[in-house]
């Protein structure tokens, strides 16, 4: 398990187009968080890993959005709006997940989703002082609306098999 701390977007876009850069096709990939912790900033990075250059939005009200890469395509779902696990099937899901593509699925707990094999990114905000010495975040070119809050991020990513924190 690595866990990093980010107090600006473009750390958090580094961290996950680095990861990005390693998955291949039929990958999942889970994203938690409370709303606003940097999901979607997350994925958007995951995509530039992936080689994707293309506007990366939220699929908050359409909750797929897919994007074509140059080795795969991408499929980012956002299940926010998810109140039942059995709209799952009405997504579409099924159909990207280990399939010719990336999944990377946003708030998979609305969906009771835990697919075996998969990579999980926890994004937290945590308090600074709750940053470990040694482990104060590198603030590069810094997101106003991240920095806004007071907040560093905790991003733990276990890799398929691993533990969640």
């Amino acid at each position: 398990m690595q866990i990093y701390y980010t107090t600006d977007e473009a750390r958090t876009l580094e961290i996950a187009r680095e990861l990005g850069a390693r998955l291949r096709a039929g990958d999942i990939v889970l994203l938690r968080g409370d709303m606003g912790a940097g999901k979607s900033v997350f994925a958007r990075g995951l995509a530039r890993g992936l080689g994707i250059t293309s506007h990366i939005t939220s699929p908050t009200f359409t909750t797929m959005q897919q994007y074509s890469g140059p080795t795969c395509n991408f499929y980012h779902f956002d299940l926010y709006r998810m109140d039942d696990p059995e709209q799952l099937f009405e997504t579409g899901l099924n159909e990207y997940i280990g399939g010719d593509g990336i999944a990377a699925i946003e708030w998979p707990e609305n969906a009771d989703l835990d697919p075996e094999g998969a990579y999980t990114v926890c994004v937290e905000r945590v308090s600074m002082s709750d940053v470990p010495a040694g482990e104060q975040p590198v603030s590069g070119d810094h997101n106003v609306s991240e920095l806004a809050d007071g907040f560093a991020r905790r991003i733990t990513i276990a890799a398929p098999g691993e533990d969640e924190a």
